[in-house]
């Protein structure tokens, strides 16, 4: 599913993949000729994060409202900010634009618990949690 699914189910089976289970998911191209080292360590949030992608989010927990600071990579102009729960349902997206910025997310009507971020930008991405508490 973290291949071939549609979009919504595609980064859920992602998220689950990285935070439960731990596993540094690559969309990787496949490359056939055998002398090219590939190397495991170098996920798509590494990448990015090597490119100036960087998201944070306070305060964490939050109760009323959450913002997210981030930073695109130097090639992006926007972005997106996909936030899913626990069990990869989607719950909100926040579209960013310009190389730094915050977006604020109102949580007032959002049931308590754990939910996924995943900011993406220029085919980078970077995943985090976030506790939602009253």
């Amino acid at each position: 599913m973290a291949d071939s699914a549609t979009l919504a189910a595609r980064e859920q089976a992602r998220n689950i993949l990285e935070f439960a289970y731990g596993y540094d998911y690559c969309n990787c191209l496949y490359v056939s000729d055998t002398t090219v080292i590939k190397s495991s360590g170098n996920n798509n949030q590494n990448m990015g994060k090597a490119m100036g992608l960087s998201i944070t989010v306070k305060p964490n927990p939050a109760s009323d409202w959450a913002q997210f600071s981030y930073q695109l990579p130097y090639s992006a102009l926007n972005g997106e900010i996909i936030i899913t729960n626990i069990t990869g349902k989607f719950i909100n997206r926040l579209v960013v634009t310009g190389i730094k910025g915050t977006k604020l997310w109102d949580t007032r009507n959002v049931p308590k618990g754990v939910y996924l971020y995943t900011m993406r930008a220029d085919g980078f991405s970077s995943t985090g949690k976030i506790v939602i508490g009253r």
